[in-house]
């Protein structure tokens, strides 16, 4: 990305990593391992820093997640089917 930027650009981004719904995931899928376990901001920034991106500011959060009927979760479960591998419907 860096090669399509003129010197002092800024490239803001917001990426979700491994542990987003690890609690949620490991509580209904017996053994749970995230996908991409390596996908997580210390291995992602220092990957950045190496290709010449200088960070200015970074952050987590994990928000708690509500479903108010079965039916919402069913529809998350099936969109992030990585999170949860052995979901059937």
């Amino acid at each position: 990305i860096t090669r399509f930027f003129k010197n002092g650009s800024l490239f803001i981004t917001e990426q979700v990593g491994a542990t987003n719904n690890y609690s949620l995931s490991s509580f209904l899928t017996d053994n749970y391992i995230p996908a991409h376990p390596e996908n997580v901001m210390v291995n992602v920034i220092s990957k950045l820093v190496e290709r010449g991106f200088q960070i200015l500011k970074s952050n987590s959060f994990y928000p708690k997640i509500w479903f108010y009927d079965v039916g919402a979760f069913v529809y998350y479960a099936k969109i992030i089917s990585w999170e949860f591998p052995d979901f059937q419907c």
